[in-house]
């Protein structure tokens, strides 16, 4: 998973297990499900200062 400059990974993960994992686990109709994320901050340049 690529995070944005700006994302916190805190918030980042939280949503993953609150929507998308919690979904997944209601469909297979299980009460946990095994994931792994790695998250990989985006790359951007340095501004400059004037």
């Amino acid at each position: 998973m690529l995070l944005d400059r700006f994302a916190g990974p805190a918030e980042v993960v939280s949503e993953l297990d609150g929507r998308v994992l919690a979904e997944a686990r209601t469909s297979t109709g299980v009460d946990w499900l095994p994931a792994e994320v790695r998250l990989q901050a985006e790359r951007h340049r340095a501004r400059r200062v004037r």
